[in-house]
């Protein structure tokens, strides 16, 4: 894929993932975050996915995983704030043809947890 059309395509998904977090946004009541990536194994592939913000207590958890383990970390984030029905299957399944998509959402996650440990430190 040439290198302009492969921008605009994904600015396109990055808008259109915008544009559904924020009907998710006033659906849920709470915010959500979009994230998109592309499958390193198919570069036309782009993943998709929606967190919402954590309920206190799995902030909290994440938060503690994070200073152990910060791949459980981002496990527990998405586990527990992804939404499901929106966002890409492949994310949470456990074939190992798709970890290279697990891996891309868990480090989304990973610097989402980290945002909340800047927040908790500036406080």
């Amino acid at each position: 894929m040439d290198l302009e059309v492969y921008k605009i395509e994904l600015e396109k998904v990055n808008a259109q993932a915008e544009e559904k977090a924020k009907e998710l946004t006033a659906r849920f009541g709470r915010k959500v975050t979009p994230f998109v990536f592309v499958n390193p194994d198919d570069l036309k592939d782009f993943v998709i996915g929606f967190i919402k913000d954590p309920e206190r207590l799995d902030k909290m958890r994440a938060f503690d995983l994070y200073e152990q383990s910060r791949s459980q970390s981002g496990d527990h984030l998405l586990r527990t704030s992804l939404i499901h029905e929106e966002s890409d299957k492949r994310i949470l399944d456990e074939r190992p043809e798709n970890d290279p998509i697990y891996m891309g959402a868990v480090n989304f996650a990973i610097d989402t947890v980290s945002l909340f440990a800047n927040q908790f430190k500036k406080k």
